[in-house]
């Protein structure tokens, strides 16, 4: 709950709860519409800047590393 309100705050970033036996494990995003990947990539961002704000990350750039490695995987099979 921390993360989610501090994302709402600094970012206006609106990230849902986990339901049930899963309240207060796990977060859920989601968008309306087309996504692109900077967003996805901002997204993941925001997160880790979060996360680290709460100190449950100390090294920022992991997901945002792991996002774009991919996104160079899948780039270059297109190809």
């Amino acid at each position: 709950d921390r993360l989610r309100k501090i994302l709402k705050e600094k970012f206006g970033l609106v990230l849902a709860g986990g339901k049930n036996h899963l309240k207060s494990k796990i977060f859920r995003f989601g968008h309306m519409g087309y996504c692109t990947p900077a967003d996805v990539l901002q997204t993941i961002s925001c997160i880790e800047l979060g996360l680290a704000n709460i100190g449950k990350l100390y090294s920022l750039g992991i997901g945002v590393n792991a996002a774009q490695v991919t996104y160079l995987q899948e780039e270059f099979h297109e190809i």
